[in-house]
């Protein structure tokens, strides 16, 4: 199978929740079949091959090149939730951290993304069997943490929200240094992880209607964030686009879309 499609190995999809990565010019992907979630790799030529090393049971990928290239990815295992890495040229995978038996019926690891100079693995636990708006428009993580490579020790950074909000913790700046969400209602939060300081963004003004606030992504620059502002009406949902004006403050409508219904 071949697509004509170039694999541009500067390429990096912004946001907290791995979906894949490219390493020497060939991209590793997850794919979604009628037969499940199955690990690909597409070649700067368009050639899709599959990526053995995952099993079945991956559902976020991430890699890295800083240092040694690596993989790292999410097995929800039946007996266990785990985080392993390799090369791509690996025959077997490591194991950074397994779920303690305490959550693991509940809860599995998500990907998150490699730190900038690939000495840690940032990763989250998500509550399993989640459904409706937060998977709909959920694309971050319900609390982060980061481990260690070296010494696999995990140190905890974000919990999750004490009010329900899940997959919210959307993106992080290039450096590692801040973290934007959706965790609170109504409102674009930028989290500085060494201080835990928070500066604030709103919504643009006329956006009432919209009461759920999900997606951000820093700019290239880390310097403003988009997010998408959606209705919540399942009869007749509609979206729109917003993006700050900085890094905290007020922001300003680019795009809305009306509703189907």
């Amino acid at each position: 199978m071949t697509l004509p499609l170039p694999v541009d190995p500067r390429a990096r999809v912004r946001g907290l929740r791995g979906t894949g990565g490219v390493i020497a010019g060939t991209a590793y992907l997850l794919e979604n079949s009628e037969h499940g979630v199955a690990a690909v790799t597409l070649s700067s030529s368009g050639t899709v091959a599959p990526f053995a090393l995952l099993e079945p049971n991956t559902f976020t990928l991430a890699t890295t090149t800083a240092g040694t290239a690596r993989l790292a990815w999410a097995v929800d295992g039946t007996s266990s939730s785990r985080v392993e890495i390799a090369g791509p040229s690996a025959t077997r995978p490591t194991t950074l951290v397994t779920a303690p038996p305490s959550i693991r019926t509940d809860h599995s690891y998500v990907i998150g993304r490699w730190a900038a100079d690939g000495t840690s693995v940032f990763v989250g636990l998500d509550p399993t069997g989640l459904g409706g708006y937060d998977v709909l428009f959920g694309t971050g993580l319900t609390s982060l943490s980061s481990v260690d490579v070296a010494t696999l020790r995990t140190t905890a950074l974000l919990p999750a929200p004490t009010d329900g909000q899940m997959l919210c913790y959307d993106d992080m700046t290039r450096d590692d240094t801040a973290v934007v969400d959706t965790c609170t209602r109504r409102l674009v939060t930028v989290r500085t992880l060494a201080t835990h300081s928070v500066r604030l963004i709103s919504p643009p003004p006329g956006t009432a209607a919209y009461r759920i606030l999900r997606s951000a992504r820093f700019s290239p620059d880390d310097l403003r964030v988009a997010f998408s502002l959606n209705a919540g009406d399942v009869s007749s949902e509609r979206g729109a686009v917003a993006v700050s004006d900085g890094l905290s403050g007020s922001s300003r409508l680019l795009t809305e879309f009306p509703g189907s219904g």
